[in-house]
């Protein structure tokens, strides 16, 4: 007889005040099944609050509770089980029972092979349900999942129209500040000697500090100016890559932009970003929104790994015939049991509203487009790099 597809033998309680009759059970199922017995209704139900059963076989004349009323109370509290029914006689109650409830069997005295078919019918089909509740539940669980990511995506694809809309009507209003600005700070030398024109000599003192007040306000207006027109040349730049072959590419600029909008539109408290970039690097041939948008990925996660007081280091350089770009924190690392499963699309530890598992894989796909690599190492004292290397001989924009 073949066994159950299952890693352990199924557990059969058998329930008869008749000593003989549970004897000749254990006998005859004890190859193939973990039998255990009880005297009574009362003992087996004090069992099997103690242990759980895969079926319960049952003489229907007992002392005390019958067969009939243990299985009803069996089957409240575990559905599941397998309830067999041995009986002698013709009851009622007991055909009712096998024909109106799910689960519950039938089966006469003397039994024969009736009993063992029976039972192992309704096991199988048993396991059956269970695993096709246990694929169900697993299906549902990647349908809810993947629904989600593609929400989640649809949302970023329509951030990004936005951010490119954003950037580009920005534009004209920044334009019209930093003219006006510019004129308002050549006028302030102009002021003081149209007031002397007219005859209105304040003092001195006063005229100076006011002068330098009114320089310092502008001053200080320009270069926010100048810090909206960054970003906002940046967020052209990642949300509308080009894709013109031959276009070179300042990587020290594209990091550097990459930076800029990552801090400027989040807010990490002190967290610092500090920037090293070689001078006199050799240009890339390629998309300035598709390297930007790994940096940006890369600074991103940094940022988060550090928590709001930590320090995340840019730097970029040359070495031999490869550009490199070094993302390194001082976070709490990349544990052991997930290092290996970091570029699996999808995979993210990151809560769901932060993450969608996606950006190291993508970023990690542009780099390889590019002939080049994305890694990472453990940071030596604590915290992580992860390096973009790209090859300098780089001749055309991927495809």
């Amino acid at each position: 007889m073949p066994q159950l597809a299952a890693t352990l033998p199924p557990a059969v309680l058998v329930v008869d005040d008749d000593p003989d009759v549970r004897e000749s059970l254990v006998e005859e199922l004890s190859d193939y099944y973990a039998v255990t017995t009880a005297d009574s209704a009362e003992a087996a139900l004090r069992i099997l609050d103690a242990q759980p059963f895969d079926a319960v076989i049952s003489d229907v004349r007992m002392p005390g509770l019958d067969g009939v009323e243990l299985l009803r109370r069996v089957g409240m509290s575990a559905t599941e089980i397998v309830r067999i029914l041995l009986t002698g006689f013709a009851d009622d109650r007991v055909s009712q029972m096998a024909r109106e409830t799910d689960g519950v069997y039938k089966v006469g005295k003397p039994w024969g092979e009736e009993l063992e078919i029976i039972l192992r019918r309704a096991l199988e089909s048993r396991y059956e349900r269970q695993r096709a509740k246990v694929t169900l539940a697993t299906e549902q669980r990647a349908r809810a999942q993947a629904e989600s990511t593609v929400a989640r995506l649809d949302k970023l694809a329509l951030l990004g129209t936005l951010m490119a809309n954003v950037g580009h009507e920005m534009r004209a209003p920044l334009t019209y500040l930093s003219s006006n600005l510019t004129w308002l700070q050549a006028m302030l030398p102009k002021l003081q000697t149209a007031l002397k024109a007219h005859g209105i000599e304040p003092a001195p003192e006063e005229v100076a500090k006011l002068l330098d007040e009114m320089r310092s306000a502008t001053s200080e207006c320009t270069t926010g100016t100048n810090r909206l027109a960054e970003i906002v040349s940046g967020l052209r730049a990642y949300s509308s890559p080009t894709r013109e072959v031959g276009m070179p590419i300042d990587l020290g600029r594209c990091v550097t932009q990459s930076i800029q909008l990552v801090v400027g539109a989040r807010s990490h408290g002190p967290v610092r970003v500090q920037t090293s970039i070689e001078e006199n690097l050799p240009s890339l041939i390629g998309q300035v929104g598709e390297l930007g948008q790994i940096v940006i990925n890369l600074v991103v996660n940094a940022m988060d790994a550090v928590g709001p007081r930590g320090n995340v280091w840019v730097k970029t350089y040359r070495q031999g015939n490869k550009l490199l770009v070094d993302v390194e924190d001082d976070g709490p690392g990349i544990p052991a049991a997930v290092a290996d499963r970091l570029f699996e699309p999808f995979f993210t530890t990151k809560p769901v509203e932060r993450g969608t598992g996606l950006g190291l894989s993508i970023s990690r796909g542009i780099a390889r487009r590019y002939h080049g690599d994305l890694s990472f190492r453990t940071r030596q004292g604590g915290g992580t790099v992860f390096t973009l290397e790209l090859p300098v001989n780089v001749k055309e924009s991927p495809t």
